[in-house]
């Protein structure tokens, strides 16, 4: 991959964004090294050279890198929902096994859950957003996983 002054700009939002390959990221840290750099890209170049030289603990430097993009905050957003949703169905779960096997959702009169600013009172209905919610858990714990494995792969390509 060829990096020029016309595409720097584009590859290095999508660096910080995570969305870039292991050949552009190599493509990143060579330009760093081995160009002359416009003035305001000269802050990453300590960065791109640590990672070129294979992240050495003494030559650590901070680097002030743009805000996270707003996926990052999604999926932060969204794993704080599923935490809640999981301790709150934890919680009733306990509770189910101090009342036998038929779950009655009346912990005390006038109980609710809000979920996407709806009130709801049945017990049923809340008990599905919450198994909603579990799975989409699930779901990013196994997209964190595939990032985390491609990350690994990325790491052992650059250092073997």
């Amino acid at each position: 991959m060829t990096i020029n002054h016309d595409n720097i700009d584009e590859l290095l939002a999508r660096f910080f964004e995570g969305n870039t390959s292991c050949a552009e990221d190599k493509a990143l840290q060579q330009f760093f090294t081995t160009q002359a750099i416009p003035l305001r890209l000269k802050q990453y170049i300590p960065m791109f050279r640590w990672y070129a030289y294979g992240m050495p603990e003494q030559n650590a430097v901070s680097v002030s890198a743009p805000a996270p993009a707003k996926p990052v905050v999604k999926k932060w957003i969204s794993g704080v929902a599923a935490s809640v949703a999981v301790t709150l169905a934890a919680g009733w779960s306990l509770s189910a096994g101090n009342q036998g096997n038929r779950i009655s959702g009346s912990a005390y009169e006038g109980s609710y859950s809000e979920v996407n600013g709806v009130i709801m009172t049945d017990f049923d209905e809340i008990k599905s957003e919450i198994k909603i919610t579990e799975l989409e858990a699930t779901l990013l714990e196994l997209e964190l996983q595939a990032s985390e494995s491609q990350a690994s792969e990325c790491i052992e390509d650059r250092f073997s």
